[in-house]
């Protein structure tokens, strides 16, 4: 948790959760409009196995990250 895991233009993602990555979605490097496009679909970046699922409480609804994101 906290570790930077990829590039994204020029910024650093961060894991939000600690565990393994267990897959990546290399289709992202000729498609990185994914992200944009169809982040919950084909635009994923990366899997994760072996988390403490607990982790997962601390995350923001979706809701209330939808709220926070009008805040930026």
């Amino acid at each position: 948790m906290g570790d930077a895991f990829a590039t994204v233009n020029g910024c650093t993602v961060y894991a939000p959760i600690s565990g393994t990555v267990s897959s990546i979605n290399e289709i992202l490097d000729s498609e990185p409009a994914l992200l944009n496009n169809s982040p919950e679909d084909k635009g994923w970046v990366c899997r994760f196995e072996d988390f403490d699922i607990t982790e997962l409480d601390d995350m923001l609804p979706v809701n209330a990250y939808a709220k926070y994101l009008k805040t930026l």
